[in-house]
């Protein structure tokens, strides 16, 4: 979803929530904490450049019960964070912070919006790596009690 297409819903509705891919909400203790422009230009290992721009709203939690997340309240957050950061129509990510980071993208739901796990993550944006595949082999190699089995020394 981008921001001109998240902005336009939040001018439709009365009420937020996200749900997670669980099919749960998310609970009333979080909070938009923080708009981010997001940037990245990556040299890759056959050489190649990848560029990747995303604006990241953040999600906290809190130790206050309920926040009562409203659709007017994150439309002037996105206004002031656009006007502020000169935020153009990007796809948007959620950051979810609780214990660590987890990064969704939004999907527009019935009745509440659809956070999705990101696959495709990167180490060096400190996200996780899902679905990574190990054989014994890999794992004797990583195993630093034994002989010769670091790359570097």
């Amino acid at each position: 979803m981008k921001l001109s297409e998240l902005q336009a819903v939040l001018k439709k509705v009365y009420k937020i929530g996200f749900e997670l891919p669980n099919g749960k909400l998310l609970p009333s203790h979080f909070y938009w904490s923080k708009v981010s422009l997001k940037k990245e230009h990556q040299m890759l290992p056959n050489g190649s450049t990848k560029k990747n721009e995303v604006i990241e709203i953040h999600l906290t939690a809190s130790s206050q019960n309920n926040h009562r997340r409203n659709p007017s309240d994150l439309q002037g957050f996105l206004d002031k964070a656009k006007q502020g950061l000169n935020l153009s129509d990007l796809p948007i990510e959620i950051a979810l912070l609780d214990h660590g980071t987890t990064w969704f993208t939004l999907q527009i739901g019935d009745p509440y919006f659809k956070l999705i796990a990101l696959d495709n993550t990167s180490v060096s944006n400190n996200k996780t790596v899902k679905n990574q595949q190990t054989t014994p082999l890999m794992k004797a190699a990583s195993d630093p009690s034994l002989p010769g089995s670091s790359c570097c020394i």
